[in-house]
């Protein structure tokens, strides 16, 4: 909860985002922000989880996981 949105949509799928060589943060956010668009949360990327409400953060917790859906 005391991450940011963007970290907490981006976690679930760090070999997803991440290849040799490169960085999380370098990945991520064009991911992130991507789910943010998809599902409407209007947020900053950069605010923490535990400042949103219940339904926007139901929405980050979601977007997450849809990231990880087709690499098992």
């Amino acid at each position: 909860m005391n991450a940011t949105v963007r970290d907490n949509i981006s976690i679930a799928n760090l070999l997803g985002t991440c290849g040799p060589g490169s960085s999380v943060s370098a990945r991520s956010p064009p991911t992130a922000s991507g789910m943010r668009q998809a599902l409407r949360i209007k947020t900053p990327a950069s605010c923490k989880s535990q400042n949103l409400s219940g339904g926007t953060n139901k929405k980050s917790l979601i977007s997450r996981w849809l990231l990880t859906s087709g690499d098992s």
